[in-house]
């Protein structure tokens, strides 16, 4: 297996999102803001941005790029964790006042996208419809839940181990927000997955749903099959009415006909077969609590 099959969907997500370049600065900052404020990275005069990943350091820094009112830094240093492993690291010293005036007008797609590159998720639909951004604080989460609230998606705010999560669970809310985050490609695989997906659970509900009836049917006559003989035994089937006599008969020779099927090989309609066997069973209960 090579190393693009082993990429997550969200990776694909991000690697699509991240292929279309902000056009101008407000698009860059608001890209920006995003990324930032999901890492909790604007609470101090000093802001600092970590990340393990290339991708996502080197969006910061074009980013910034556009944005020439500001100085930055950025380097790296090795994980404690993972051996060889680097962590990106952006510093934006001394500019809070700065940046709190750039950050005045800005674009909700484009805060959006930060959010997701930065911190979001998307399981594969195969498996789950499930989108999540884990925030480093309440607050970012709010700003977040309040512009997806806003773009009519259905979308729930959570806390978990410290982290603030906004959540997606609806399928069409997951693809209108791929279309916003202009994943086309990763959009159209979304509803392909998802739609082989439901093809496959209503011919198995279909095949269940046929299995049960079969199971059903199969019970219902055995059942009728086992009172008729109780009743012959006892007292002789020659011993009922006409009616009575051509039911029971009529199910001893078609064991594996349903009601329906039954009801019609009698040329009578299904509750009134029902009713038969009612008077069937009636007389069964009365022989057996003799």
């Amino acid at each position: 297996m090579n190393k693009e099959s082993k990429k997550s969907f969200s990776t694909e997500v991000k690697k699509e999102i991240l292929n279309l370049k902000p056009e101008n600065k407000k698009q860059a900052l608001s890209e920006l803001y995003g990324m930032l404020f999901s890492k909790n990275s604007l609470k101090a005069q000093n802001i600092y941005f970590k990340s393990e990943l290339v991708y996502i350091a080197s969006r910061v820094e074009e980013n910034l790029e556009m944005v020439d009112e500001l100085k930055y830094s950025i380097s790296y240093i090795k994980s404690n964790k993972i051996a060889n492993q680097k962590i990106y690291l952006i510093k934006i010293e001394n500019q809070r006042e700065k940046l709190e005036k750039l950050f005045q007008d800005l674009d909700d797609i484009w805060i959006l996208k930060g959010y997701f590159i930065s911190s979001g998720y998307i399981r594969d639909p195969k498996k789950a419809y499930s989108l999540d951004i884990f925030i480093e604080n309440e607050n970012s989460s709010l700003v977040l839940y309040d512009i997806l609230e806003k773009m009519g998606v259905n979308v729930f705010v959570t806390n978990k181990k410290s982290k603030e999560i906004v959540y997606v669970r609806n399928r069409e809310n997951i693809l209108d927000i791929l279309i916003k985050l202009d994943a086309v490609n990763a959009f159209f695989k979304y509803e392909d997955i998802t739609i082989k997906k439901e093809m496959n659970l209503k011919i198995s509900r279909s095949i269940n749903y046929e299995i049960a009836n079969e199971t059903k049917k199969i019970k219902t006559a055995n059942k009728q099959v086992e009172m008729i003989k109780k009743i012959d035994k006892k007292i002789g089937l020659n011993s009922l009415s006409d009616i009575l006599y051509e039911t029971a008969n009529a199910r001893i020779e078609n064991e594996e006909l349903s009601l329906q099927e039954l009801a019609d090989k009698l040329n009578i309609s299904k509750s009134g077969l029902r009713n038969r066997f009612r008077k069937l069973e009636e007389i069964y209960e009365k022989i057996m609590n003799k």
